[in-house]
């Protein structure tokens, strides 16, 4: 059994297409590589991590469990089951709407991670998730605390709209992280080999960006 606790991260926003299975796969496979023993549990309808995990050969050795969207129970049940198990991070891939599953990610989870897109709608629904987040941590089971950060994701470098965005979920109160991702090839044709950008190109911008992420979640519960 290991020494280090297990931490759960939650990727959960309620709208699709935000870029949370990419954020998922790239800090679990971080964190697994880095020597933490790490487990991904699939929600999405849709089996994008699980599909992204099997496309080759770099990711097969971590471990990958499936939920279905509409069985919040059993997906609290598979992290207390991966929690006794040792495992050291725990990331959900939640769906990218309200569902049972989500709701079960979140009651079990350490941090949410809400990934949000350089955009009027994705603020808006920033909002929404945050007001559910708020909700969600009333009713927690426990006493472990959700901590809640929110991550730019594809967002294209140095533009207006990306300074703008930030500054706006800055103004209203919203815990943002500092790294963001950006729009890069290297996101975009990682699933297709089944790998992720930081071991495809350790020392590229996009493995740069996991990087910073990664460091900046680390210190959420330091």
């Amino acid at each position: 059994m290991s020494e280090i606790p297990s931490r759960v991260v939650a990727v959960a926003t309620v709208k699709g297409g935000s870029g949370k299975t990419t954020i998922a796969m790239c800090i679990a496979a971080h964190w697994l590589y880095s020597g933490l023993s790490t487990a991904v549990i699939d929600t999405d309808p849709q089996r994008s991590a699980r599909r992204w995990a099997f496309a080759g050969s770099e990711l097969e050795i971590m471990r990958i469990d499936v939920c279905d969207a509409h069985d919040g129970a059993a997906v609290m049940a598979r992290v207390e089951e991966l929690e006794r198990a040792g495992f050291e991070r725990i990331v959900i891939d939640t769906p990218g709407f309200r569902s049972p599953a989500l709701f079960g990610a979140l009651d079990r989870a350490d941090l949410a991670l809400v990934p949000v897109r350089p955009s009027p709608v994705d603020f808006e629904v920033a909002a929404d998730t945050v007001d559910l987040l708020g909700a969600v941590q009333l009713d927690r089971i426990g006493d472990r605390p959700l901590h809640v950060r929110m991550v730019l994701s594809q967002v294209s470098p140095r533009t207006v709209i990306a300074r703008h965005m930030r500054q706006e979920l800055k103004s209203a109160g919203y815990p943002l992280m500092d790294a963001e991702l950006s729009i890069r090839v290297a996101y975009a044709e990682a699933p297709f080999s089944g790998s992720v950008p930081g071991l495809i190109d350790p020392k590229g911008v996009a493995a740069r960006e996991v990087d910073a992420l990664v460091a900046e979640i680390d210190k959420v519960w330091a």
